[in-house]
């Protein structure tokens, strides 16, 4: 018995789907390996464009430091940096002189905690000294304002998703889509040749603007159930 359940398909299982719609087992396709997987490349492009990987890093920041270099991809490039810090400290305390007692010097209960950091976050605002972040795609730098000690900097990036990243429910969707990009790109080879094959066999007649708008149409389609789609949300440390 064949296995009907949805599962996480791999490139080679996709090609293959690919070959097998166009009718490999009936005629040589003109495709090639490297044409299909550009049609699924573009289908993952497109499929991150809506829902992409959300990623994080956290990073040390000092205050005397503003340019931070980012090494690694980072996709579409960074989007958000929050301000967060690991422990209370001490040297916390200067935003809290109006508080008196009410200012814990360590996190034993979360309320405190919780109300440390909502009236720390106050103070910054009022006192002018609130992080400030920039991002400069041009150089992959991260700049810093943080006029306070012990805070890290968690960034976020989004990037296009992997084939093993698609959502398990939107995997026959990839495969449609590298199904008709791959469509499109039979279309337009055919449309190459006017009327018929060059050679003895004349009387084939090629179909491929017929492919062209048929893929056409179903790009549409799926790009239309694709932006009905609901994306990932960051998670906050605020």
């Amino acid at each position: 018995m064949n296995d009907l359940s949805v599962h996480k398909y791999n490139v080679e299982e996709i090609r293959g789907y690919i070959r097998e719609s166009l009718g490999s087992n009936l005629f040589k396709v003109e495709l090639s390996d490297a044409q299909i997987t550009d049609a699924i490349t573009d289908t993952l492009l497109e499929y991150g464009k809506r829902i992409p990987l959300v990623n994080s890093r956290i990073i040390d920041i000092a205050v005397e430091c503003r340019a931070y270099p980012i090494t690694h991809d980072t996709g579409y490039g960074v989007f958000d940096v929050q301000f967060i810090t690991d422990d209370i400290r001490p040297a916390a305390v200067f935003y809290m002189g109006l508080l008196g007692d009410q200012v814990p010097l360590n996190s034993v209960m979360l309320a405190e905690y919780d109300t440390f950091l909502r009236y720390r976050k106050t103070m910054m605002r009022a006192t002018s000294v609130s992080p400030q972040w920039d991002w400069d795609e041009d150089t992959s730098t991260l700049y810093i304002y943080a006029p306070v000690y012990n805070l890290k900097a968690c960034y976020y990036w989004m990037s296009p998703r992997d084939l093993s990243q698609v959502r398990l429910e939107h995997q026959d969707w990839v495969r449609k889509m590298a199904l008709a990009q791959s469509k499109l790109i039979l279309g337009k080879v055919r449309s190459k040749f006017s009327g018929v094959l060059p050679g003895p066999a004349q009387s084939l007649q090629l179909n491929g603007a017929a492919l062209e708008a048929e893929a056409r149409e179903e790009i549409k389609e799926l790009s239309e159930f694709l932006f009905s789609l609901q994306g990932d949300v960051p998670a906050l440390f605020r």
